[in-house]
């Protein structure tokens, strides 16, 4: 096959060079290469928090906002120092049961822990502790802020106890309805998971010593079925379903 004309040759040059966006010198087309990568989910360490009766786990966000460390920290202190100012120079500590990270994302971290709290009575007292914590707004949530103003998240938190505490052994009804009232006090230990919500009782507060500190979970599904599942589906950055 002969060769193609001049003009041709160079229109073909030329529209090789217009798909390829590629080639140098003037005229060259340079199409800069996007990529999109997700955001690292954050990661939490233990540290740990002494003193003369004490020795509990401290949470922080490595690399996290130094306002939720700082919140974490100085809420964890008050509770050692309270306790070491009930002992009052007595016998006693405050040591740790468990310690759990329920969830941890580039925007929002769950921490649960337990400790022990023992004054030298017949037995020692489990303690809940529980934050979540906003990373980009760099702030401790509070469990309201987890739900849509004005909203009835109480109310649906408490039908939802309830209902799972009846299946639980030792279940003492009156115990539980008085531990379940719709009221901020009796639902302060909120926790999140990938799938569901998790609210601790403390000790006493829904049966007797032995029931220990029960947890119920309610689902996303569930929360997003009464309309409630709004703002924790921000926090997660996906809708609730």
């Amino acid at each position: 096959m002969g060769r193609p004309p001049h003009g041709l040759t160079a229109a073909l040059a030329a529209a090789a060079l217009t798909i390829t966006g590629c080639g140098s010198g003037h005229g060259a087309v340079r199409r800069p290469i996007t990529t999109t990568t997700a955001a690292a989910a954050a990661t939490v360490r233990f540290d740990r928090l002494t003193g003369p009766h004490h020795d509990i786990p401290l949470p922080q966000v490595v690399a996290g906002p130094a306002a939720v460390n700082d919140a974490i920290r100085a809420a964890l202190t008050k509770v050692a120092g309270d306790f070491e100012s009930d002992l009052a120079g007595g016998p006693g500590s405050l040591s740790e049961v468990s310690k759990e990270t329920t969830l941890a994302t580039s925007r929002v971290v769950s921490v649960k822990i337990v400790l022990n709290a023992d004054t030298g009575g017949a037995h020692a007292l489990p303690q809940v502790e529980t934050f979540v914590a906003d990373l980009g707004g760099a702030r401790l949530l509070e469990p309201a802020d987890l739900f849509p103003p004005a909203s009835s998240w109480l109310a649906f938190l408490s039908e939802q106890a309830r209902a799972q505490l009846a299946a639980t052994e030792g279940f003492v009804e009156d115990t539980a309805r008085t531990g379940t009232e719709p009221r901020p006090e009796n639902f302060r230990h909120l926790t999140l998971g990938p799938d569901a919500l998790m609210v601790t009782f403390d000790a006493y507060q829904v049966g007797p010593f032995a029931l220990g500190t029960p947890t119920v979970t309610v689902t996303y599904a569930s929360l997003a079925s009464a309309g409630l599942a709004g703002v924790i589906a921000g926090q997660l950055g996906r809708p609730l379903k």
